[in-house]
């Protein structure tokens, strides 16, 4: 019985640190281009592709949300926002983020980056092909750096909301 349970244990741990190596791989790029991204941006994010994970669901939505735990900031997306938290921004705060749609971190495609794209500083994308035609209305936002499926951008000039 316990060489049953030590084999069970031990084929678990193998299965878990496999997936662990595997999407340690598939996020290398990452968290090269992460590094790059000063502490406390103002981190707008897009994830056009999901490819590279053996889940069911897409890890990839929440890889910002790491740059926001190591660096602090803003992310285009908050859980307050919701209404469901016992908080909430100061309405009509320059300093507060715009309002995130349903569902928008499943539908980057809504970007727009004279509405939405206004308020943040950098902006973290994943696609298999460049985003620069989310950024083109706005010449003040320029390309930093490509790394496999990530593309950093950087707005030169403050966002028009920012705060004082």
């Amino acid at each position: 019985m316990l060489a049953a349970l030590g084999y069970g244990v031990t084929a678990l741990g193998f299965f878990v640190a496999k997936n662990y190596s595997s999407f340690d791989a598939s996020t290398e790029d990452f968290h090269r281009i992460v590094q790059q991204i000063p502490k406390a941006p103002k981190l707008g994010y897009m994830v056009f592709d999901h490819a590279g994970s053996n889940r069911t669901t897409t890890p990839f939505i929440h890889l910002p949300a790491w740059v926001q735990a190591t660096k602090g900031g803003w992310l285009s997306f908050h859980f307050v926002g919701w209404g469901a938290n016992p908080l909430c921004y100061r309405e009509g705060s320059p300093a507060v983020p715009p309002p995130t749609p349903l569902r928008f971190e499943w539908t980057p495609e809504r970007f727009d980056v004279q509405t939405r794209g206004q308020f943040f500083d950098w902006f973290l994308v994943r696609s298999p092909g460049s985003p620069d035609y989310k950024f083109r209305p706005d010449p003040s936002i320029k390309l930093v750096d490509h790394q496999g499926r990530w593309w950093l951008y950087h707005r030169e000039t403050a966002p028009v909301n920012a705060p004082r």
